[in-house]
């Protein structure tokens, strides 16, 4: 519940000081995820905002995004996270300043060990996303998985569910 109330607390500043809208939306929704990932931390992680696959829901207004954060525990293993965002639209005549995204949902998806989705692979259908990647085959190393996968990941009432193949 104090993760939730933390995400909610999540303030988006930015100046649009030479950006164009769409620019300055997703560097604001880098920022977000930074924050979300800075919230996951246990304080010796590693993210880097740059590496994070933003994918746009075709007709939609939700976006996507893959991230991984690295070093848990001090090591070099990795955790791959999904996040769904919705788009806001202010309300005309609103003085007030919202954010332009706000989390829906968010879940652990992958790591070092387990396996691995290619967010350039994402292909979207009503309100999933179906990606595929590569898990860990029983005599694979830790830097080469091996074994293909693929899953379909759908948002619904703030919660993300999986229907998985070839895992």
């Amino acid at each position: 519940m104090q993760l939730s109330k933390a995400i909610l607390a999540i303030a988006i500043t930015g100046s649009m000081l030479g950006y164009s809208t769409v620019q300055a939306t997703e560097a604001e929704l880098r920022a977000t995820v930074a924050e979300l990932a800075s919230l996951l931390s246990d304080g010796h992680t590693i993210f880097y905002p740059r590496h994070a696959s933003i994918l746009r829901v075709p007709s939609s207004q939700e976006t996507v995004v893959f991230f991984t954060i690295e070093g848990f525990g001090k090591g070099n293993g990795s955790s791959q996270y999904l996040a769904f965002f919705s788009h806001n639209e202010p309300y005309p005549g609103d003085p007030a300043k919202i954010p332009p995204y706000r989390l829906i949902a968010f879940l652990h998806v992958g790591a070092t060990g387990w396996r691995h989705f290619d967010p350039k692979t994402a292909q979207f259908r009503n309100s999933s996303v179906k990606v595929s990647g590569l898990s860990y085959a029983p005599k694979d190393s830790s830097c080469c998985p091996t074994q293909p996968v693929s899953a379909t990941f759908s948002v619904s009432n703030g919660r993300i569910t999986e229907q998985s193949s070839g895992d």
